[in-house]
């Protein structure tokens, strides 16, 4: 898929998503249905359709443990159980760690090409022996 027909079915997928929805289904389920659609689409286009359904799997479940993550810095924020400052910080080191994350799944061409655009758009920031 190039990157035209990427964006189409991107900008598309939140209606596909809500037509195929029951009327009444939460709207917070509904944008986890889209998240995860938008995730299916990313990973088809940035590492292949033929991307190993077991890595995807690896991937989706760091994808997810980042999304917990952040919703839940989001919802401390929002309550006032953090200040803004403190709240910067904490997404500021999570977004850090993301790659190292996503780093135990992907190779760093794989890496570049997921955030990138295409082969050697990213460098790791940290050597390889770093990821746990």
């Amino acid at each position: 898929m190039n990157e035209k027909e990427y964006m189409k079915r991107v900008s598309s997928l939140f209606e596909k998503i809500r037509a195929e929805s029951a009327a009444n289904e939460e709207e917070e389920i509904l944008f986890k249905r889209y998240r995860d659609a938008e995730f299916d689409l990313t990973v088809e286009y940035r590492l292949g359709p033929d991307f190993p359904t077991e890595r995807r799997e690896a991937l989706r479940a760091v994808y997810q443990q980042v999304q917990n993550q952040t919703e839940e810095l989001r919802k401390k924020y929002l309550s006032g159980d953090l200040q803004k400052q403190e709240f910067v910080d904490l997404m500021q080191s999570s977004t850090a760690d993301t790659v190292k994350k996503y780093a135990t799944v992907l190779t760093q061409e794989e890496i570049a090409a997921f955030f990138g655009h295409g082969k050697g758009a990213y460098k790791l920031p940290f050597p390889s022996d770093e990821v746990e």
